[in-house]
């Protein structure tokens, strides 16, 4: 609030910039204790029965709007529901979305792919982007505080924990010359 009343009381243009760096700044450290608390402590979940198709296209449409220059490729099974709490998917999905993209950031051809396919006795979830991948142990990319880049580490394993917790697995498939894919697998 304080930041915002002297954005109001001032002309000059370095000062403003640097009460935008400094909102910005409050911004990532919110998220980040945001993201400390969900990890360390998942709320209840609220289990119900939603369209997880529906909620995918619709996120993926959001995403192919703000990312135009992303080439987006669906195959989505129609009528794929699931018990499952809304706020978790959201999580996933954030996670998902926000990791590939920053992936892609050097990509010349930008691609994310994402399947949803109901079998018998499961939904898999398969999310993938042509970014660099990663060399290294896979198993680190899920341990708290882990990351490759500048963030938390926390976007995987709270994914991970989330997915274990509901009786299904996760499972990462990447290197350095052929991208990054998350398969997500949940029991019917």
């Amino acid at each position: 609030l304080s930041t915002e009343f002297l954005e109001t009381q001032i002309d000059d243009e370095d000062l403003k910039n640097s009460i935008l760096s400094i909102k910005r700044q409050i911004f990532l450290i919110q998220n980040l204790v945001n993201e400390f608390s969900n990890f360390a402590r998942l709320p209840k979940a609220n289990n119900k029965k939603i369209h997880l198709s529906e909620i995918l296209l619709i996120y993926i449409d959001e995403y192919i709007r703000n990312y135009p220059k992303i080439t987006f490729n669906q195959s989505i099974q129609n009528d794929v529901y699931v018990i499952f709490d809304q706020s978790y998917v959201d999580i996933i999905l954030n996670n998902l979305f926000k990791n590939s993209i920053e992936a892609l950031n050097k990509s010349s051809k930008p691609i994310i792919e994402i399947s949803l396919i109901k079998r018998e006795n499961y939904i898999l979830l398969s999310f993938f982007d042509n970014g660099p991948g990663y060399v290294g142990n896979v198993e680190n990319l899920i341990k708290p505080y882990f990351s490759t880049k500048n963030s938390s580490g926390l976007g995987l394993p709270l994914i991970d924990k989330i997915i274990r917790d509901n009786n299904g697995s996760l499972k990462i498939k990447t290197n350095n010359y052929s991208g990054f894919k998350v398969e997500i697998k949940l029991n019917v």
